[in-house]
């Protein structure tokens, strides 16, 4: 009865291990310069019930100049200090942004799970 025990015991330890999963998420708020702006898009388009949905999006370039923790930061936000990046702003505020302005968006990176890889977020934040 006692190596039944053990044998069970081994068996789980090689199969616990993998049902598990170590979420990745990186929180970071950037203050950037604005450096190029393309016109809100608005997409039009029909769900599974048929109906309406209108997404809108924002592209930006940016160059970042300051990035720092905003919540849970897995790798550290320091990455992205003088980086120019293009992100896509999803339903983004009623602003009116001005080349060579200064900004703060949120960064938010996740895991894609159950896909390979990273998803971000940007989040454009109001002073």
């Amino acid at each position: 009865m006692k190596q039944l025990n053990a044998v069970f015991l081994w068996m789980m330890s090689l199969v616990i291990p993998n049902f598990t999963w170590a979420s990745y998420v990186n929180h970071c708020l950037l203050s950037a310069k604005v450096l190029d702006i393309k016109a809100p898009t608005t997409v039009n388009f029909n769900n599974q019930h048929k109906d309406k949905l209108v997404k809108s999006q924002l592209f930006i370039n940016i160059k970042v100049l300051k990035a720092e923790k905003h919540g849970r930061a897995d790798s550290g936000c320091q990455t992205f200090i003088n980086q120019t990046i293009k992100i896509k702003i999803e339903h983004p505020l009623s602003v009116i942004l001005r080349k060579g302005q200064i900004i703060e968006i949120e960064s938010i990176t996740k895991d894609a799970f159950p896909r390979e890889g990273y998803d971000t977020t940007y989040l454009l934040k109001t002073n």
